[in-house]
């Protein structure tokens, strides 16, 4: 698996942040030689908790 993240500042307490990943099975998933394979985009929102 290989991916990368940004973090986008939006004020001195919050940022968004995207995600994106690539995933390559090496071995086969079925009898037929196909292999897993998979693609994900995540996004969020840090903020600071305060207790």
């Amino acid at each position: 698996m290989a991916g990368i993240c940004v973090d986008i500042p939006v004020s001195r307490t919050l940022s968004l942040n995207v995600d994106v990943a690539y995933d390559f099975g090496l071995t086969e998933a079925y009898s037929d030689g196909s292999k897993n394979r998979s693609f994900l985009i995540s996004t969020g929102v840090n903020f600071p908790l305060r207790w």
